[in-house]
């Protein structure tokens, strides 16, 4: 089991230093595995740019994917 990014104080300044890097190079940033609200506001006041993970969604398949990207009124009329 994955220890949270909470709890973990060199993992923190670790991911302070590369979101910081990537930022200062015009990057945006992704981090994976983000499993509790705790974590994903810890990444945003980073400055993380973007976040994946089962605090957002479970795994969907390909065609649930597409229909929850359309918009609701095209999801309508078909």
């Amino acid at each position: 089991m994955k220890k949270p990014i909470m709890l973990a104080p060199a993992d923190q300044a670790l991911l302070a230093a590369i979101v910081s890097l990537a930022t200062r190079m015009g990057k945006l940033t992704i981090a994976e595995g983000i499993e509790d609200e705790a974590t994903a506001l810890r990444l945003a006041s980073l400055g993380c740019s973007f976040g994946q993970g089962y605090h957002f969604s479970r795994p969907i398949s390909g065609a649930d994917l597409v229909a929850l990207m359309l918009p609701r009124e095209r999801l309508k009329s078909g």
